[in-house]
Order: C-alpha cells, then sequence, then structure tokens
C-alpha cells in the first residue's frame, strides 16, 4: 500500500505527466489515528473536564 501512495504522489507531482496537479489543487487530510503528536491521549487528557 507504501508503495503505491509513493508512487501516485511522485505521478501527480511530476510537471510533465498528463496526470499533475499544480499546487494550488492540492490539499492534505489527517485523521485521528494517534499519529499527530497533538493526538496522544496524554495530551487530550489535560483538556478534559475532571469528573
Amino acid at each position: 500500500m507504501k508503495t503505491k501512495i509513493v508512487n501516485y504522489i511522485n505521478m501527480i507531482t511530476e510537471p510533465k505527466n498528463p496526470d499533475f496537479i499544480p499546487e494550488s489543487g492540492r490539499f492534505a487530510v489527517f485523521d485521528n489515528d494517534g499519529t499527530l503528536w497533538a493526538e496522544q491521549f496524554t495530551v487530550e487528557e489535560l483538556f478534559m473536564p475532571k469528573r
């Protein structure tokens, strides 16, 4: 799966490729799957109200 993603990124960022997408047409999506530091439980726990 990683290889397919890397190949896709290389394809759409190569200006000579017919599937090229200019920077103004690109966007990124992040999922709350714990891969970003701010998504870690210890950080979220600081903002949870105490019961």
